[in-house]
This record gives structure tokens, sequence and C-alpha cells, in this order.
């Protein structure tokens, strides 16, 4: 049997220690030194969203009276046991204790919690709102305003989060897809920063990552679909100390998408 450290267990609500910055890049999260570190909430379709820093073989509260995801960025938990990236094809993000605690390394983690049942659907952009601190708030910009002068993207009903979140090395990027929408192939050949790229899935039980060996919806070579609290596992490969994709693309399915999309830039 694992023999846990025994350490004080965090309450929920404090700690809310972490600092915001806006800059021109985004929104920075200063974690402090101590114990464990949390930033304010932001709220997305249902869900609060924030992030946390535990110091090694902190013990932190979770809400008990919801669902609770945990997506770790760095280090690793032993309650319950799960690293950074996903050793399957993809796996669940629910903790089902009412707390996590770390190890030797410590963590930071990224924590989506929902006190309801998580919404299935999303149908339109009204059902994905998103709120946050006055000076610190997300909004949806269309996926024009990131390909313009593209056709293909022109009249999508396809929306990505503004400012990004920026949290110890990770950029964090919220996208919404109506139903059936395809999200464009692409490889991330051209990105002026190298970085390793996990999906999060939050609202629909349909949608997911579609491989291809080309740059046409013909040439698809596999699926993957996550449902509400998914991660997919690594699929880049690495040369020369960068990471390398294939051809990829998101895929909503006819029940619509919510989901993170967490860009490590620590190579």
């Amino acid at each position: 049997m694992k023999k846990y450290f025994q350490g004080k267990l965090e309450n929920i609500n404090s700690s809310l220690t972490a600092r915001l910055k806006k800059t021109e890049k985004g929104i920075e999260v200063e974690f402090v030194d101590k114990g464990i570190s949390k930033t304010p909430r932001w709220e997305l379709a249902g869900y609060k969203v924030y992030f946390a820093k535990l110091k090694p073989e902190a013990k932190m509260a979770l809400d008990k009276t919801a669902i609770n995801y945990v997506k770790v960025l760095r280090g690793g938990l032993i309650s319950p046991e799960r690293s950074v990236l996903s050793p399957e094809l993809k796996r669940s993000l629910v903790v089902k204790e009412d707390y996590i605690q770390v190890g030797k390394q410590g963590a930071t983690v990224a924590i989506f919690t929902n006190r309801g049942e998580p919404p299935l659907r999303v149908d339109k952009l009204s059902d994905a709102s998103l709120n946050g601190l006055k000076s610190m708030q997300l909004e949806w910009k269309h996926i024009s305003e990131m390909i313009p002068n593209n056709p293909e993207f022109a009249d999508k009903d396809m929306y990505y989060s503004r400012p990004q979140i920026l949290v110890d090395g990770y950029r964090l990027n919220l996208w919404y897809a109506g139903p059936n929408v395809h999200c464009g192939i692409h490889n991330h050949a051209e990105e002026p920063i190298p970085f390793k790229e996990i999906h999060v899935n939050l609202i629909g039980t349909k949608g997911g990552m579609v491989n291809y060996s080309g740059q046409t919806k013909d040439t698809e070579t596999g699926r993957l679909i996550l449902i509400p609290g998914e991660e997919h596992a690594a699929f880049w490969e690495t040369k020369e100390g960068k990471p390398v994709y294939g051809y990829h693309a998101w895929e909503a399915g006819e029940d619509g998408n919510v989901w993170a999309v967490f860009e490590d830039t620590r190579i």
C-alpha cells in the first residue's frame, strides 16, 4: 500500500494568492512562493476554471459538491496518480476524491469544476458564456480574426478566447465550434514558437481529434473522440529537440464542442 504524506488539507477557498498581470502577450499568472498558490476563477459555460501551484507533498482540497477535472501541467500527483502526459491514447481527468496530493516534485495544475452535470451539447456561441475578473475578462473572437482573408473560415461557427492565459510556460486557449464544424487541417509547421499541444474536451460527446496523411479531408487516417473531461496523449514526434506534427484537425460532432488547448512552450 502506498504511504501518502499526511499534510494539512488546504481549504478550497484559501491560498488565492497568485497574481494576474495583463500584458501584450496575454494574462500572465505569477504564483507566490508558499505551500499552495491559486488563481481566481474564470467561468465558462457552467465551469469554473482556475490554476494552482503546489509545493512538494502539498495536499489541496477540491470542491466536494462538484465534478472536478484536474489537468497536470508540471510535476505530478500521487493522489490520484497522474503525470503530465497520458500513457494511454486518451484518459479521463476526473478526480473522484475531494482533494489532490502531489509528490516530491510539486505540481502545477489546471482545474475545471462544475457543480451541475457537465453540459453535453452546445448549439450556439451564447451557450458558451465567458466571465471573469473585470480587469482580466476573456472574450470570444471569430476565427476569421486569426485567419483573415480565407474563405474557408469567413463564415464558420468557430471562436477562440483572448487574451491567452499564460501559466508556467503554457498558453491556454479556449475554443468553441458549433455542430458539425470542421476546424481546419494544419500541422503547426510555421509556428514562430514551437509547442507541445494537448486538447481537453469540456462540452460535446461526439467531437475530437482527426489525423490526416495530407491536407485534404479525403486523406483521413484516424479519429479520436473525446467526451467531456478527457484529454489525449502526445500526438507529436520529437526531432532535433522540437515537436513535429502530422496533419490534424479538431472536428466538432453533431452536438458541438467547447474545449481547452494547452500549448507547452517550454521545449
